[in-house]
């Protein structure tokens, strides 16, 4: 018979921090549906994984990119060219509790976890308000809403990605961005 049409085919999907976990699966599924995938992160998938991406339906293109660094992430936005969707899903989680987490420590996983969300959603928008049409899923976590111990950069960006997710509906949504 005939092969089944592709739920995404033909579509342009960002993913960020899709080279392993969360990410990588949710980049697999979307050129697998036919998509034309690229995946912004720091890491590269090992070349035997890359290889067996080779047989699926859509495509997968990497990018290094440090998504803690701006400059890295209007690189990755340029390079990517426009994309219809979405996927903000990068972060880190550096752990010690409160008066141990370095300002550094805290600083970097606010720029990963929350501004890196910003710069990609503000780099991608202005293509999905030509065509009327987008998608921007955020990845927060359950420690937006209630923490544990040891994690106040983690903790503190995913509460930000979560008020973020808010304010891009308010702003997009009768706007075709969803």
């Amino acid at each position: 018979g005939a092969a089944s049409p592709r739920r995404f085919a033909g579509a342009r999907v960002l993913v960020t921090g899709g080279a392993e976990g969360i990410g990588r699966a949710t980049a697999l599924a979307f050129a697998r549906e036919g998509a034309a995938v690229f995946v912004a992160d720091i890491k590269q998938p090992p070349l035997a994984e890359r290889a067996q991406e080779t047989q699926l339906a859509g495509t997968i293109e990497y990018f290094k990119c440090d998504a803690g660094v701006p400059e890295q992430v209007q690189a990755a936005c340029q390079a990517a060219g426009p994309r219809d969707i979405l996927i903000n899903n990068v972060a880190v989680q550096p752990e010690a509790p409160c008066h141990e987490h370095s300002l550094e420590d805290w600083m970097r996983a606010l720029n990963v976890n929350l501004t890196s969300y910003f710069l990609f959603s503000k780099y991608c928008i202005p293509h999905m308000l030509k065509q009327r049409k987008g998608a921007i899923v955020n990845v927060a976590s359950v420690q937006g809403l209630q923490s544990q111990p040891g994690i106040p950069g983690y903790a503190a960006s995913k509460g930000g990605v979560l008020s973020l997710t808010r304010q891009l509906a308010v702003e997009y949504a009768d706007k075709g961005i969803r």
